[in-house]
């Protein structure tokens, strides 16, 4: 079981059983199992949101928290996290060896994923750098 903590501080549990999973697909009418639905965790921030209300839900109605405030507390930071919550538990979902093909997708999503956040830190330390670098005078000028 993973999980990941909401600007609210809440720690909520991503949890793949079958169950879970059955109740996922049936909010959403897709199927989180399938392939594609891997690809559209890291390629669309709305669909992740749906998504993570889908597993959370029960935990959110336990809590007295609707779908709204479920998101009002979860923003870019938050959604990275959660994605990488959300692909590890997949991925330990698909442990078996007959899942071998699902588990080297969600691993090379995942590696993605990191690479992608990687890349973000590297382009915004350049580009506070050029900025400080710009509003540094110029000695003897």
């Amino acid at each position: 079981m993973r999980t990941f903590t909401d600007k609210a501080g809440r720690t909520w549990m991503l949890d793949a059983r079958l169950g879970t999973l059955k109740r996922v697909k049936a909010l959403l009418g897709v199927d989180p199992l399938d392939v594609g639905t891997f690809a559209n965790i890291l390629e669309s921030e709305l669909f992740l949101g749906d998504l993570l209300w889908a597993f959370c839900r029960e935990q959110a109605e336990r809590l007295g928290i609707d779908q709204t405030a479920f998101e009002e507390a979860i923003d870019g930071d938050v959604l990275g996290e959660a994605a990488e919550a959300l692909i590890g538990e997949l991925l330990d979902f698909f442990r078996h060896p007959k899942h071998a093909a699902k588990r080297e997708i969600l691993q090379t999503l995942l590696r993605l994923q990191q690479e992608a956040k990687t890349e973000a830190i590297q382009r915004a330390e350049k580009s506070l750098a050029a900025a400080i670098d710009n509003a540094m005078p110029i000695p003897g000028g």
